[in-house]
Order: C-alpha cells, then structure tokens, then sequence
C-alpha cells in the first residue's frame, strides 16, 4: 500500500470525488432514505473557479481512497477568512491507517496557506472525535437538523 496525497482545486478533483461522495452520503447521512443525493458538479466547479473549495485527495496508487474537502468563506463576526469542512470520507477498507489524521493536517496547511485564521470541523452523531481533539479542536457550538 502506497498512499500518496495531494491538496487540489480542479474541476477533475470533483468529478473524481463524486462516487466516493454518493458513497459518503449513503453511510452518514441520516437524510439520505428521505433526500436523493444530488452533487451539482456545475456550482462546485464554479465554487472551486472561484477559489473557494480545496480538497485533499488520499490515493492508494491511481485509486481515490478518501477526500476532505473544505470550503472557504469570511467569518460572519469578523470578516476574516475561515475554511469550514464540507465533506471529509475514507474508504472502509483504509480506516484506521491514519489516512483521515494525514488529510486532517493537510487541509489545515492548505486553510493557512490560504490566509484562514481557522478550520471548522463538523462531525455526524457517534462518529469518533478523538484524532481531531489530540490535534488541539474543541467543541464550539452544536449543530441540529430537523428536515421540512
């Protein structure tokens, strides 16, 4: 196993990250039996024209393992700019070989390299916060979802 990692903001990243996302929502997301998955490739590839999504792209030789993709905007409060996470996903078959903990610290380089003051995780219900807490996150606010 060779996995190789690369911070990108391309229009490929997001075509080559849409299978693993239809994948990722049909795991995490307590919606997905009531929400069709729907990835708008168009926006994304404005978004990322834009300068304002990066991913971190894990690879196990030519195979996409795993993405942690990140969106940039301006603090509401401050104006400064901040990267949120928008998507993070590892392969079940790569879990627990530190392939999240390396995108992880990635992404965090690639926010700071982009003048981001922070990067704002956020975690489904059960998931394990451990990793990201041994790194220095805490909890700042709780987030609740209710569908309409």
């Amino acid at each position: 196993m060779d996995i190789n990692y690369s911070v990108e903001q391309t229009e490929k990243m997001l075509a080559e990250a849409y299978l693993l996302a239809r994948d990722h929502y049909k795991e995490v997301e307590s919606k997905a039996d009531k929400v069709d998955f729907n990835l708008d490739l168009n926006y994304m590839s404005q978004l990322v024209e834009a300068g304002l999504i990066y991913s971190v792209m894990a690879r196990d030789g030519e195979k996409l393992i795993g993405y942690f993709c990140c969106m940039l905007c301006p603090d509401f409060m401050t104006q400064l700019p901040l990267a949120k996470e928008v998507g993070i996903y590892v392969d079940p078959a790569y879990r627990g070989q530190g392939v999240y903990k390396e995108m992880l610290q990635l992404a965090e380089e690639a926010a700071a390299d982009r003048d981001a003051y922070c990067l704002i995780l956020a975690f489904k219900e059960g998931h394990d916060t451990g990793e990201a807490i041994e790194l220095g996150y805490g909890v700042t606010e709780t987030l609740y979802q209710k569908l309409l």
